[in-house]
């Protein structure tokens, strides 16, 4: 019996591009993803990623980037969000109706912000609902100027707030983690891999670890990092029985 493969992406803002190479390197290699569960940024890369907007030349293009624009420019997470999702349905190779039924294998983590607690939210209805699900998952009042997103009736920050046990949000036979930046704390613990379960940290300098802002040979970096650690993974996934 094929084994089921489960992809969680952590936010991390313009270094979504390692995870945007890692997606695209498993792709390109024909194996098929069974779940994707993204935060912040994360769930955005997989939007466009599942929407077919994804190819490494276009990192490096400004307007029809979906994460090239500096995110600093952008005084307001919803302006950078309402700015880029209507050019990725538009570049999309797939109709709305398409990409939605490519998306129903993808989940995105909210931190609620009163109380803390973690919502899980998929099903999407239409782009709008993914484009406020994204505002939802990746608000960071104190930081990006957005206020805490009102979506389904709650108030929610950022999903990576406060996150742990990442592994158990996928109920797949194989895990993988990406996370596009170095990390400390619950996340990096070796207890959570082996037994069919992956982790990806960009281990990249400290100026590819930047926020919100970044050159175009940085976006380029990251990606070719990303597609190069799948290589690696895509080698080991086939010596699973």
């Amino acid at each position: 019996m094929k084994k089921t493969l489960g992809i969680f992406c952590h936010g991390g803002g313009f270094r979504a591009s390692y995870i945007s190479g890692f997606l695209k390197c498993v792709e390109d290699n024909g194996i098929e993803i069974d779940s994707l569960v993204g935060v912040s940024a994360g769930f955005y890369t997989i939007f466009s990623h599942l929407a077919g907007v994804n190819d490494r030349e276009q990192w490096t293009r400004n307007l029809d980037s979906p994460m090239y624009t500096s995110w600093s420019k952008f005084n307001l997470f919803r302006e950078f969000v309402e700015f880029h999702t209507p050019k990725i349905v538009k570049k999309s190779p797939f109709t709305k109706e398409e990409i939605l039924d490519r998306m129903k294998k993808c989940t995105a983590i909210t931190t609620r912000f009163w109380g803390w607690d973690h919502d899980v939210l998929g099903d999407f209805q239409s782009i709008e609902e993914i484009k406020e699900v994204t505002l939802a998952t990746g608000s960071i009042p104190w930081f990006l100027r957005s206020f805490p997103h009102k979506f389904r009736g709650q108030r929610y920050i950022d999903g990576g707030f406060r996150i742990k046990n990442v592994f158990d949000y996928l109920e797949t036979d194989i895990r993988v983690v990406i996370v596009p930046t170095s990390i400390d704390g619950d996340l990096s613990d070796p207890g959570y891999t082996g037994s069919g379960r992956f982790m990806y940290v960009n281990d990249y300098p400290d100026r590819l670890r930047t926020f919100v802002s970044g050159e175009p040979e940085d976006y380029m970096l990251l990606w070719d990092k990303g597609y190069k650690d799948a290589i690696k993974f895509v080698e080991d996934l086939r010596k699973i029985d």
